[in-house]
């Protein structure tokens, strides 16, 4: 019990010693026109525990002490009391834990409500430059001193207001980001970070040359240009990546705004200053706007991807039945094959033609039964080899036998290609030869595939062209050619949705004589890509009608 004690007071002995210290380093950059003590003073109240605010509290009446000590002659006994009894942090206290427990500035299960958060940021200006009006009110003013009471008030206006800006929601920022990323992960994205890079290679200069320009500037509309300019990478942040961008801009802006000023009489920089905390104020409201619509289309896209994957798996659930169906086959045709042998063999006294006329039943329904098995699952494809399942497997033979002249080429390496792919594409193709044959029955059909990578991403393309010479329109059958391709669809819209399950589409369009279907499947085993391949955007050959 008494250690636990020990180590309580010791964590309180801490924060005092680390507020005190960093309220003092801050102290020394803080002007009347920026007040980035304010900053440090809200975000500390927004989230160190409340078990610790009373620290804080101590923390920030060290410093002060030591200024009434130092001052107190100067200033006077009443400034003095006031000082110490209006302690900033004190104050703004009811502030902070009202929009924290009221109004959920900072909800449990991460993010911030940007609008409570700048409301809290507002009320904690009035809050602060009230306290600061009071102590100047009772202050003992040297002789022949003067002074506008309303020009120092907007000043610690927008000076409390800036200075919250500038570090508040960078503090915001890098807290939800170290607090959704695994700590192993941290560095890596933070190098990959796109918001990192762009801060540091594109805004860092571009401030860097507004800083310059505004320095050296000949004119004052130049110096003023430039200084209104800064505000600039603050929308173009905020577009990019909502709050988190217009949080990092800001801040980078507000500093450069300050080291742009000719010291605390320099009117313009003041003007400057207003712009930029409203450019930044109106940047945070939009750009949180920004966050909610984009994790919005990160969900979509998550949902969509959870459709896909769930629709290539119930493909997958049905090409497993379809092959335990097609083995099922296989074994009856065995089956029915060794009866008939036996049943032949019981029958040897039956006449000749009889005979041969039984042979040539049980040779029959054996083919027919390796038809429909081949159908449903091809012998080429259980050795894992599309091009030969293409060229020599049922549909090839299923079109020679109908008298349609087919023969499919094939270009790429097909290797990376996983076997999931290899079925789609093959059973895209039984489809597409299927809704060729619907209309005007074809006598030439060509299907070239073409394989390939893109930015690490597979894909296989299928460009099909059937067209149609009467002269040849008579030796074409097609009594159950259809039945043997295998379609499973149908239809163009089947299809086009077995393409989609692997992120590609299907495309149709008619030729002299014929038409022409080509199609992209992307790999489900790599990362999608939507990039159009340049291959099939270069083709003019299929919207010209050549062959």
């Amino acid at each position: 019990m008494a250690g636990a004690t020990r180590e309580a007071w010791l964590r309180q002995g801490l924060a005092v010693a680390g507020y005190a210290l960093a309220y003092e380093l801050l102290h020394q950059v803080t002007f009347t026109y920026w007040v980035l003590v304010a900053g440090f003073r809200l975000a500390a109240l927004m989230f160190v525990p409340r078990r610790y605010w009373a620290a804080l509290a101590v923390g920030e009446l060290i410093p002060l002490t030591y200024l009434v000590a130092t001052c107190e002659a100067q200033y006077g006994w009443i400034w003095a009391i006031v000082t110490l009894a209006f302690i900033p942090i004190v104050v703004a206290m009811p502030v902070v834990h009202w929009c924290l427990q009221v109004w959920r500035m900072v909800p449990a299960r991460g993010g911030v409500r940007m609008g409570v958060l700048l409301l809290c940021i507002l009320l904690t200006t009035f809050v602060w430059t009230a306290d600061n009006a009071l102590g100047m009110a009772v202050t003992r003013m040297p002789v022949g001193y003067t002074f506008s009471f309303p020009t120092l008030i907007g000043k610690w206006i927008i000076g409390n207001f800036l200075g919250m800006l500038t570090l508040v929601p960078l503090v915001v920022a890098v807290r939800e980001a170290w607090r959704s990323t695994p700590p192993a992960q941290r560095w890596s994205r933070l190098l990959d970070s796109r918001l990192a890079i762009e801060s540091v290679f594109l805004l860092g200069p571009t401030l860097c040359m507004l800083l310059w320009l505004a320095g050296h500037a000949d004119g004052e509309s130049t110096r003023e240009a430039a200084r209104m300019g800064m505000f600039l990478p603050v929308i173009f942040l905020a577009l990019r990546h909502g709050w988190q961008g217009a949080a990092i801009g800001g801040t980078m802006a507000s500093i450069a705004e300050v080291l742009s000023m000719n010291g605390p009489k320099d009117v313009g920089a003041l003007q400057a200053e207003v712009f930029i905390a409203f450019a930044i104020t109106t940047m945070l409201l939009m750009g949180s706007r920004i966050t909610v619509l984009n994790q919005r289309d990160a969900a979509e896209r998550i949902q969509v991807q959870e459709a896909l994957v769930i629709a290539r798996r119930n493909i997958t659930i049905g090409e497993a039945r379809l092959r335990v169906a097609a083995e099922f086959l296989e074994h009856v045709r065995e089956i029915i094959h060794v009866g008939y042998d036996r049943m032949l063999t019981q029958l040897r006294h039956l006449p000749a033609a009889d005979s041969r006329q039984w042979q040539r039943q049980a040779s029959i329904a054996q083919d027919k039964l390796f038809q429909l098995s081949d159908g449903l699952y091809p012998t080429g494809w259980r050795d894992k080899d599309l091009i030969v399942a293409l060229r020599q497997g049922p549909l090839a033979r299923a079109l020679d036998e109908a008298g349609i002249s087919y023969w499919c080429q094939a270009q790429g390496n097909f290797a990376p290609v996983s076997s999931d792919l290899h079925l789609a594409v093959y059973r895209l193709v039984g489809e597409c030869l299927t809704l060729a044959c619907e209309d005007l029955p074809p006598t030439h059909i060509q299907v070239r595939l073409r394989a390939g990578q893109r930015r690490g991403q597979a894909w296989v393309g299928m460009r099909l062209k059937a067209w149609t010479e009467p002269g040849r329109l008579a030796a074409v059958r097609l009594d159950d050619v259809r039945i043997r391709l295998g379609s499973a669809g149908l239809s163009w819209t089947a299809a086009a949705d077995r393409a989609k399950s692997y992120q590609g589409r299907v495309r149709q369009g008619r030729i002299e004589g014929g038409q022409w279907i080509t199609a992209v499947l992307l790999d489900p085993a790599e990362q999608a890509n939507q990039d159009t391949m340049p291959w099939l955007a270069s083709d003019r050959s299929l919207s010209s009608g050549q062959r």
